[in-house]
């Protein structure tokens, strides 16, 4: 065992590695309760993702697999402002695939609509993980304060 930062969680912990070919660390387990390597002993990052992708999984999950992700590929360097920044050049690509979509003419090659929602949600969970909030929990708690306002109708 060696006290060192986790390829997984990025947190220092003890774990037995090995390099592999690509250079990363193939873990064999994780102190940390919430690493996907203490759930997993044993897995590669790498088949982690492809495990992540795989299955259906939780909001909270996939904001995991973007952080995982993101330290695997060097994003985590990325300040919330780039994050925001990015966010709204992908909802620009979004509102162009809409667009294209719905007939209107576009003057550049577009991306389906799935693919931009996806790069929406990756970006959304990037800035929900630089400020640590729980998406799921923010989202179920934000629905409890909506259910007690006056809504208006947009309806004419």
């Amino acid at each position: 065992m060696a006290i060192e930062n986790c390829p997984f969680c990025g947190k220092e912990a003890d774990y037995d590695a090995t390099l592999c070919l690509e250079g990363i660390k193939d873990h064999v387990g994780c102190s940390n309760t919430d690493c996907p390597a203490y759930q997993f002993p044993g897995v590669h990052i790498d088949d982690w993702n492809k495990r992540l992708l795989k299955q259906r999984y939780s909001l909270r999950d996939i904001q995991k697999y973007i952080l995982d992700v993101g330290i695997k590929l060097g994003f985590s360097s990325l300040t919330c402002i780039q994050r925001c920044l990015l966010l709204g050049e992908e909802t620009g690509e979004l509102f162009k695939s809409v667009r294209k979509h719905e007939g209107i003419p576009v003057d550049t090659k577009t991306s389906s609509i799935e693919d931009e929602l996806s790069d929406v949600l990756l970006q959304t969970c990037a800035i929900a993980n630089f400020y640590n909030i729980d998406l799921a929990n923010a989202f179920r708690s934000k629905q409890e304060k909506d259910k007690k306002r006056q809504w208006k109708s947009t309806r004419n």
